[in-house]
């Protein structure tokens, strides 16, 4: 399984977002971007650590989806659930938390 996969306007994370993931996340956060699709999914389900940098990264796809008329749907892991919450965040984005 790769680490990460995207696939009809769904990026799916099948690892912990450690530092020397930052360019590979950020990169395949802009190809999702460029998806034809209109709702887009960004799916941490299988993330159980993220960096801040990945948090603010998640942010900035949230809004630049919405910029372009797309929407974002992410779905977190109950772990990544509560760094969401602790930055405000599960109000502010569309969060789903996995079960």
């Amino acid at each position: 399984m790769a680490d990460f996969e995207i696939s009809a306007g769904k990026l799916t994370v099948n690892r912990d977002l450690q530092s020397e993931f930052e360019e590979d996340f950020k990169a395949k956060c802009s190809e999702l971007l460029e998806s034809p699709e209109e709702q887009l999914v960004l799916d941490l389900s299988a993330v159980g650590y993220m960096r801040s940098y990945h948090l603010s990264i998640s942010v900035n796809l949230f809004l630049d989806a919405q910029e372009r008329g797309k929407s974002l749907r992410i779905i977190v892991s109950p772990k990544i659930e509560k760094l969401f919450d602790m930055a405000g965040l599960l109000v502010a984005l569309d969060v789903e938390v996995a079960s």
